[in-house]
């Protein structure tokens, strides 16, 4: 009884106000985060979609085009990190850093650099909201839509002549699908707190995602990526011919658009997708749930987990990160709360 007690009341729990608590965002509106239906020359945006696109079509080169320098992609993160996370150990730290040599004598070269971007989404989970889910930022889409659209004109013939309704899609579907992940990932550590009576992902799939964040030993984050990178090219495969671009360069818009210009361990996803075998990714995903569940039983027990013979043991937990979202549900559009966002949006967005 002692332990179900310490496992219960010591979750931790935020206000289910706290997107107006923190006065940060303001919800503007909610839609389906992915349309599956096909409907001919048409492209599947709801209507908040098309809210967005007007008020881009509408604010035209007026809009507040810039980088933040203030700007911290930290704010992507889907938890707030503290004090209370043990630091990696070194057969941890030193497992990482062999899943990622591994990926790299697996993939082809690429070039290194990335720049900061529009936060465009973020996740919060149900483990520490109440009012938890895929929440989309719509002036950063916005923005991030035209810069997209910019850089796609810069060569053409590579990666095509999508419309302005088609750099929107790329960018909205890439951003949910990746913010999907990170709900797919707190999945499976319910799954393992059903069975271990445990706190697995407050105190474990939280902490290893602070102790890696911004590094390149960001698992998370990398096999986000590269989920988002499978799943937009899979779902928005019926409509190219109505976004006006090929398969293949819709793969070379996110490869070097979209993943080449991401921070260190987002990036990493360029070298697991490198070969464009959906197959091998997964593969070495299971090195990363092997890595967070053996950080998790030993933050817990005190115990190290034995290894495992071979990793694709891994391939018999099919239903490892059945999601309990799905892509047909709402997600929450959201925009900053300050003076420029109110005046660009008041008109369009602002219900």
């Amino acid at each position: 009884m002692n332990k179900q007690d310490y496992f219960i009341y010591n979750l931790p729990k935020i206000d289910s106000q706290i997107i107006n608590n923190d006065k940060k965002y303001q919800v503007i509106g909610h839609g389906v985060g992915v349309d599956i239906s096909i409907v001919k020359g048409e492209l599947p945006l709801n209507d908040m979609d098309r809210k967005i696109l007007k008020y881009i079509e509408n604010g035209g080169e007026q809009l507040n085009i810039h980088l933040d320098q203030k700007f911290e992609f930290a704010e992507d993160k889907p938890y707030n990190c503290d004090d209370n996370c043990a630091p990696l150990e070194f057969n941890i730290s030193n497992y990482i850093d062999e899943v990622i040599n591994n990926i790299d004598v697996f993939s082809q070269n690429y070039e290194r650099k990335w720049s900061k971007e529009y936060l465009l989404g973020f996740y919060r989970p149900f483990h520490f909201y109440e009012e938890w889910g895929i929440f989309i930022k719509a002036t950063g889409q916005a923005n991030y839509t035209l810069e997209l659209k910019r850089r796609i004109a810069e060569n053409r013939d590579k990666f095509g002549e999508p419309s302005l309704d088609a750099c929107y899609l790329i960018s909205k579907t890439f951003t949910y699908f990746h913010e999907f992940y990170h709900h797919k990932i707190e999945s499976l550590a319910y799954r393992f707190e059903m069975i271990t009576r445990e706190p697995y992902y407050t105190k474990g799939f939280h902490c290893l995602y602070c102790n890696t964040f911004n590094t390149n030993r960001c698992l998370e984050e990398a096999f986000a990526h590269t989920f988002a990178y499978f799943e937009t090219c899979n779902k928005l495969r019926p409509y190219l011919a109505n976004m006006g671009i090929s398969a293949k360069q819709l793969r070379y818009i996110l490869k070097e658009l979209k993943i080449r210009n991401s921070p260190p361990g987002y990036n990493l996803a360029e070298k697991i997708i490198s070969a464009n075998n959906e197959t091998e990714a997964r593969n070495f995903e299971f090195h990363f749930f092997e890595v967070v569940l053996r950080y998790c039983h030993k933050l817990n027990t005190g115990n190290d987990l034995s290894e495992i013979p071979d990793i694709l043991f891994w391939k018999n937990f099919k239903h490892a990160t059945h999601p309990i979202l799905f892509t047909n549900n709402e997600v929450t559009y959201v925009i900053d709360v300050d003076d420029i966002s109110k005046i660009q949006v008041r008109d369009i967005l602002v219900p």
